[in-house]
């Protein structure tokens, strides 16, 4: 992921901030990274909509 040439959002759900980056800005990311995934919340009305919102 680290040499792919594309800018990732939320590689893990630390944001690999590991590698640099502000720690505090990614639990937000994941929170709607993850609504595209949900365990048990309803999924967003489309793929789409979910996209939009990261």
């Amino acid at each position: 992921m680290i040499y792919s040439d594309r800018p990732s959002v939320a590689v893990d759900l630390g944001c690999a901030t590991a590698f640099g980056g502000d720690p505090a800005k990614c639990p937000p990311v994941v929170a709607r990274v993850l609504s595209v995934y949900p365990s048990t919340a309803a999924a967003p009305a489309s793929l789409a909509e979910g996209c939009r919102s990261v």
